[in-house]
């Protein structure tokens, strides 16, 4: 099973048709439940997430989450 990570999510470009952009983050971080993950589905998780359709981003893997015990 695969620990959660932490992914750096920078210079998003939001479709400016879908929303106003000026309410819409440019970067963000996310933890995400393993660190098997692809640009698609996570632009496709932010997108749902923001009700708004994502163009483009860079993503970048910064940490894996571990949990002391």
């Amino acid at each position: 099973m695969s620990k959660p990570v932490l992914l750096q999510i920078t210079d998003i470009i939001w479709d400016s048709s879908s929303i106003r952009e000026d309410n819409l983050p440019r970067e963000l971080e996310v933890q995400w439940d393993n660190g098997k993950w692809k640009n698609a589905e996570v632009s496709k998780f932010i997108s749902n997430y923001y009700n708004a359709n994502v163009n483009s981003l860079k993503i970048r893997q910064i940490a894996n989450k571990t949990t002391s015990g």
